[in-house]
This record gives C-alpha cells, sequence and structure tokens, in this order.
C-alpha cells in the first residue's frame, strides 16, 4: 500500500498492479504506456498489452471538499449506469473501475481513440451536423426530471458563480490582487450584480444535469472514422437548471470568437486562421444544436422565446465565470478577462438583442 501518497509515473505501475487492473508483467513487455494529462488533478492516461485503457484522476487536495467531489462523481456514475431512466446513457459515458477514497483516487476506462471536442473543432476547422445532433442528444439524455430518480446523494447545491454576493471580495478561492480587483468589477456593477442575484433566486433545480459542460468535456471517440460524443468529468453533477448545461455549451462556441481575438486589447479582428470560429460562422450551428435540443426536451413552442432568453442569461453567467477562473494564478488582469465581463454586461443589458446579435435567433414575442 501507499498511505497519502500521491501517484506518479514511478509508483503508478505498482498500485495498478495491486489493484489488479493490470498484469505485473505489463512494465516489462513494452507495451505499458503512460500518457500524463496537464490539470488541477493528477491525470495519467494508461495503455498496456491487452488493450487495457484506464483513465487515472487523484485530487491534489486532501481536504473534505475535495473528498466530496470525488464522492459526488462516483455518485453520478453510479446512478447513470444503474438507474432504469438512464438505459440509453451508458454508451455515453466511461465506466468507473475504481474508486480509492484512502488516496482519493478514480480509475475510469479510457476511451481508445479519442480527442476531445475542441481539439476536433479546432483540427477540423468545421462543424459537423451529425455532432452537433450528437450534442443535442446527449444533453436531453442525461436531463431526467428530479422526480424520476430516487438518489440522495446530490444537494442540489447552486452553481457557485450564481452565489457571488455570499463570497468576501478579498482572498476569494486563494485570493490574489487580480482576482480581488476583478471580484470588485463585477460587484460595483449595479446590472451584472443585481442580474446575478436574481438568476440566482429564480433557478430551478428540476432536473439531474452534468454541471460543466464544455467542449473539453465532450470526447469525440473514434474520431478518424465515425466519430462518437461521450461526456465526462461529473465532478459537478447535481440537481439542476438543465439550461444551465445547455448555455455552457453555447458559451464554448462564443468563447472560440472572444479568445480568438487574443489578448490585445487592440486587437479588433480574429487571429489568422481563427475565422472558422467568428459569429457568422458559429450561428447555423449552434442554431441547428438549439432548435434539436428544445424538440427532444419537447418544450412547447410558446416556451422557446422565455426558453433561449434564460439560456443566453446563463450563457452571460458562465462567461463571467470563465472570466474570473481566468485570473487564477496570474498576475495580470488580460485583455480576454475584460471583454468577457463587457460581453456580459451587453447580454445582461438586452438578452433578447444578444440572441440575434450573437446567435442570429429572433425569439418570438409570447403572446397570453
Amino acid at each position: 500500500m501507499f498511505p497519502l501518497m500521491l501517484l506518479s509515473t514511478e509508483n503508478l505501475h505498482h498500485y495498478l498492479v495491486e489493484k489488479k487492473l493490470i498484469q505485473s508483467d505489463d512494465l516489462l513487455s513494452g507495451n505499458y504506456r503512460v500518457e500524463i494529462a496537464a490539470g488541477r488533478n493528477s491525470v495519467f492516461k494508461v495503455t498496456c498489452s491487452n488493450q487495457s485503457f484506464l483513465f487515472i484522476k487523484q485530487s491534489k487536495q486532501t481536504d473534505p471538499a475535495a473528498l466530496q467531489i470525488t464522492r459526488l462523481e462516483v455518485a453520478a456514475h453510479q446512478l447513470l449506469h444503474n438507474d432504469p431512466q438512464f438505459t440509453e446513457t451508458a454508451e455515453l459515458l466511461p465506466h468507473i473501475l475504481l474508486h480509492d477514497e484512502e488516496r482519493n483516487v478514480l480509475i475510469s476506462t479510457l476511451v481508445g481513440n479519442s480527442v476531445s471536442l475542441h481539439d476536433y473543432l479546432v483540427r477540423n476547422r468545421e462543424f459537423s451536423t451529425d455532432l452537433l445532433v450528437q450534442q443535442a442528444r446527449t444533453l436531453s439524455a442525461f436531463h431526467v426530471p428530479a422526480e424520476r430518480i430516487s438518489n440522495s446523494s446530490f444537494a442540489a447545491i447552486l452553481p457557485w458563480i450564481l452565489r457571488l454576493d455570499e463570497y468576501p471580495t478579498e482572498n476569494f478561492q486563494g485570493g490574489s490582487p487580480q482576482r480581488t480587483e476583478l471580484m470588485l468589477l463585477i460587484k460595483n456593477n449595479e446590472l451584472i450584480a443585481n442580474t446575478l442575484t436574481r438568476l440566482k433566486h429564480e433557478w430551478q433545480a428540476s432536473h439531474f444535469i452534468h454541471g460543466d459542460v464544455k467542449w473539453i468535456n465532450f470526447l469525440v471517440a473514434d474520431h478518424r472514422t465515425d466519430p462518437k460524443l461521450v461526456l465526462i468529468d461529473w465532478e459537478l453533477a447535481d440537481i439542476g437548471d438543465p439550461l444551465w448545461d445547455v448555455a455552457g455549451l453555447v458559451q464554448s462556441y462564443i468563447a472560440m470568437w472572444v479568445f480568438g481575438l487574443d489578448n490585445d486589447p487592440f486587437r479588433t479582428e480574429l487571429m489568422p486562421g481563427m475565422d472558422p470560429f467568428n459569429i457568422p460562422a458559429i450561428q447555423k450551428p449552434v442554431q441547428l444544436l438549439l432548435t434539436t435540443y428544445l424538440e427532444l426536451q419537447q418544450i412547447p413552442e410558446d416556451r422557446h422565446s422565455q426558453t433561449l432568453t434564460r439560456i443566453m442569461e446563463y450563457v452571460a453567467v458562465r462567461i463571467i465565470q470563465t472570466s474570473v477562473e481566468g485570473v487564477l494564478g496570474s498576475d495580470v488582469i488580460a485583455a480576454n478577462n475584460i471583454r468577457c465581463l463587457q460581453l456580459a454586461f451587453n447580454i445582461f443589458n438586452d438578452p433578447e438583442h444578444a440572441l440575434g446579435e450573437l446567435l442570429g435567433i429572433v425569439p418570438t414575442p409570447a403572446y397570453p
């Protein structure tokens, strides 16, 4: 055993053998390969001679909150694989092979021959109709009403960004002068602060949700032949508003345009090679994504306008979250952080206008 020891390339093989997930002679066979992935957790991708593909994630934190996050991810996988309400979702996510609570290690099957949706789209520079429909189908498949599931592990906690008024401005999430300054910009802006508070009180915890949907949490399996989407990283799964997940995905499309301006505060045009992600280019794909989702969720037409407006408001919240997270560990507030806040302000100021400008959608007025 390796009590309280972080896994590393040096001890990982012995740990996996001990847990009977690989064979002891895999290391000597020459077919044992380890890839280290960057992130806030220690992440390893392992391939062995018997074609075992393992994804190992260990939290670098030892506090109760970190342990609870892993427990929730395990609970989400158990629910999605075992609850009859999710009978069609097994192929849309990996399988948990081991949860070592003592070391806060989670090991699941690794989706072979896969890349993140972000890397896939950057590489191919085009939006596949099939993958857009798959994105909508994936979210719809997981968005089961809360009353249909019996798991009590989920506490229906609001996303932290909607509870920003509850946190101190200084020393927020570890704190830094830059993060404090950004928090002041957010809290001192009346429109942003009031809209975050309103959305906090209007939040409806009605469905099971992923909680952190974005391009990098989708894997494209068999990406060179028959691309299939797999949704990973269920750390923030909970009972919440399903439109939060939809907004997270839409925000990924818009964020590519924002960050395509680089961090040059004077740049007004996208960097070379980023034209496939400009606003006109993303409008039709996102329209297809949203239209498909609304149809699959059987949302009545007279509620489309209201639903799309709420999605747009949540997109702005996710953009603010991206801005706050972007200054973590940085000694400057970059131009893109400010662009994110300005964009969120513009959306909050007139979300229906933002739907037209950003997504090319003109909501149909709802008549009584």
